[in-house]
């Protein structure tokens, strides 16, 4: 629940076994679906004829849950606490609004920044993610794109980015390195350079508004604010900001 108020209890961060414990399980999840991929489709010509929307929402949930499953260790471990763990505290109304606009600016400031990058390198200017949105929007219809990319995704990536990664190392880091070790792999998961820069420095900005609003609910209303602006404004064919 978000409530607005000053004095939600804690509870201390995930602690080092918890934390290892969820990136294993993390692992298995993912390299476990890519290996049964690989298994089932050696030697055919099976992923030539299998619509994208299958491919495309498949990957997006196997991601996910195994992102969702870095909170796994801390379900066991400290049952209803976990939540309070993982930073999901009450939140201030106020917070959500100039974090939001904090983020949201910093999007758009990101964003012109990776086009000026592409222009100057010589680099395509479509940033690959928005062709495989628009794919996705194609075969999959935009409400089920809005919960795989708008609500699923961000939900998962700030449980396991903001709250198991960022909880951990902030209990031993001042905030620029807690920030900036996990924004680091967040970026990497974008694949393509620009967009890799793009997530890393916003990843860092959600991790500003997870700190600033003492809250994981900050973020996770934020990325999900942002990635159904850019789902919508891809279904509508206007340029909007990267999602995250």
């Amino acid at each position: 629940m978000i409530l607005p108020t000053d004095s939600a209890a804690t509870e201390p961060p995930p602690t080092g076994r918890e934390v290892l414990a969820g990136i294993v399980l993390v692992a298995v999840i993912l390299f476990g679906a890519f290996g049964a991929v690989l298994w089932l489709t050696r030697g055919t010509d099976m992923p030539d004829e299998r619509p994208f929307s299958f491919d495309f929402a498949t990957a997006i949930l196997v991601q996910n849950v195994g992102f969702l499953a870095a909170a796994f260790p801390l379900l066991l471990t400290r049952r209803a606490r976990a939540f309070a763990a993982l930073g999901f505290q009450p939140a201030r109304l106020r917070d959500f609004f100039v974090w939001g606009a904090v983020v949201f600016v910093s999007a758009l400031v990101l964003r012109q920044a990776v086009g000026l990058f592409q222009q100057v390198t010589g680099r395509p200017v479509q940033v690959p993610a928005y062709d495989v949105m628009s794919w996705g929007l194609a075969d999959l219809g935009l409400p089920a794109m809005l919960f795989l990319a708008a609500l699923l995704a961000p939900l998962a990536e700030e449980i396991a980015f903001r709250g198991v990664i960022f909880g951990w190392l902030r209990r031993r880091l001042s905030f620029l390195p807690a920030a900036i070790l996990q924004a680091l792999p967040f970026g990497l998961l974008h694949i393509q350079l620009e967009h890799v820069l793009y997530a890393t420095l916003l990843g860092v900005m959600l991790a500003l508004a997870r700190e600033r609003g003492r809250s994981l609910w900050v973020p996770v209303v934020i990325h999900v604010v942002i990635n159904t602006v850019a789902v919508t404004a891809i279904f509508l064919g206007i340029e909007a900001p990267a999602s995250p």
